[in-house]
């Protein structure tokens, strides 16, 4: 999803539908209330509270290309979100 197109109500219902994920992003972890730590979404943030709420069969891979998503809330949240596999970035994300 691009542009418009990646709002979180889309990126929630496309997952449902695949196994792999790639977020190229501005992460915004949250230190004092880590399941509200998210993604930046064209609409708004997508939570990692949202995240877990999804019903996701079989989640294999997520590629965070976002700011600040090797910090232990984001990349060990998708790992909590049942993903076998998750690659963080720890450098600041041009988008």
């Amino acid at each position: 999803l691009e542009d418009s197109k990646a709002t979180v109500q889309g990126t929630l219902d496309t997952l449902n539908h695949n196994q792999w994920l790639h977020l190229t992003c501005h992460g915004m972890p949250n230190q004092t209330q880590p399941f509200e730590s998210s993604f930046a979404m064209w609409d708004g943030p997508l939570m990692i509270k949202d995240i877990i709420r999804t019903n996701w069969q079989n989640p294999e891979f997520a590629f965070l290309s976002a700011c600040h998503t090797t910090l232990i809330h984001l990349a060990a949240a998708m790992q909590f979100c049942r993903f076998r596999s998750v690659i963080g970035s720890m450098w600041s994300v041009d988008d």
